[in-house]
């Protein structure tokens, strides 16, 4: 049962947040099935062609690259996993001093960024931005960044929210 439309909306937000994590997974994983296929055509390759040495040292160049990238994507859909299980655990509103739009940041264990558009839709707990969530209460808030010293960052009016994808709570 709803309460309210801000608890529909966000609902409807966390629904697609997870959908677009999905298709990022499955994306991923296909990505991962692409580099074992490449490893093991690569070495079925040098096993059954007689090489000379510069082009075995290539050949295993590139298993040895392929691998890497494996493991990395491997890190990746893990990463994704465990956002879609639980996308993230905050949220913070908040409008810079001269802007009029407010905007809504969510705060997860991972960030997650829009695979078309780019847009970060869930801010890593350790980015600097992220630090409203654990820094301020309700009203004026403010935070640097590793190029800027935190005392001159502009002050940011944020307020808080904690959030758990099976419940919103304020």
């Amino acid at each position: 049962m709803m309460f309210n439309q801000k608890e529909s909306d966000e609902r409807n937000y966390l629904k697609e947040v997870q959908k677009k994590l999905k298709t990022a997974l499955e994306q991923m994983q296909a990505k991962i099935d692409n580099y074992a296929r490449e490893i093991l055509e690569t070495k079925r390759y040098i096993y059954e062609n007689h090489l000379d040495l510069a082009e075995k040292a290539a050949n295993r160049i590139a298993v040895h690259d392929s691998v890497a990238f494996g493991e990395k994507a491997i890190k990746e859909r893990e990463k994704l996993q465990k956002l879609i299980q639980s996308p993230y655990f905050g949220r913070i509103d908040f409008a810079e001093t001269k802007a009029k739009k407010e905007e809504a940041l969510y705060i997860g264990v991972h960030g997650f960024a829009d695979p078309v558009t780019a847009h970060t839709i869930i801010f890593d707990w350790r980015a600097p931005v992220s630090s409203m969530f654990y820094d301020f209460e309700r009203g004026p808030a403010f935070y640097g960044s590793p190029w800027q010293n935190r005392g001159n960052a502009d002050p940011k009016a944020a307020i808080q929210n904690q959030t758990k994808a099976n419940g919103i709570y304020d």
